[in-house]
């Protein structure tokens, strides 16, 4: 019965170190992404369909658990006619891989006058909402971008290295 005993107690102890082994697994760092950008961006409500041409900078990290944050920079630029320039912005942005909100400020040479802007992101989609503070103007739209979403994360689990007790 005593050797029983002892070989119920070593596994018992072997589970034991097995499950805090497991609690304590550790995960890859998170991932860090820079990523350069082209959108077409349509403001509603403008009298042309004609979009605006965007290039920006993308820096997001993400995590393990899908929860990103990083900024955007971008250049806006108008394609009537000419390419012109027509704004420029830094936007900070926050929520998971899938989706994501932006906010953030900017300053528009075409209205003369910096903007707040507030928006949601998912893959090759961005819908915002601009506001010009100078003429205290909402302008809402619609972007279609480039950037996919971003990495993903993968555990990575170290290594379960058990005690050992001996023969059995």
């Amino acid at each position: 019965m005593g050797k029983k005993l002892k070989n119920t107690v070593e596994c018992v102890a072997c589970a034991i170190a097995a499950g805090l082994a497991s609690a304590g697994q550790t995960s890859s760092a998170d991932a860090t992404q820079d990523e350069a950008y082209t959108a077409r961006v349509w403001t509603l409500g403008n009298s042309s369909w004609m979009p605006d041409a965007v290039r920006g900078l993308r820096h997001v990290k993400s995590t393990q658990a899908s929860e990103v944050s990083g900024y955007d920079v971008s250049a806006r630029f108008k394609l009537c006619g000419t390419l012109a320039f027509d704004s420029a912005s830094v936007v900070y942005l926050d929520g998971k891989r899938n989706s994501h909100f932006n906010v953030g400020l900017g300053y528009s040479a075409t209205h003369q006058t910096a903007f707040g802007s507030v928006g949601a992101s998912a893959e090759y989609l961005k819908l915002g909402l601009d506001y010009a503070f100078k003429h205290a103007k909402f302008m809402p739209f619609v972007e279609l971008n480039t950037p996919e979403k971003p990495v993903e994360v993968k555990s990575e689990l170290a290594p379960v290295v058990l005690p050992a007790f001996g023969p059995v």
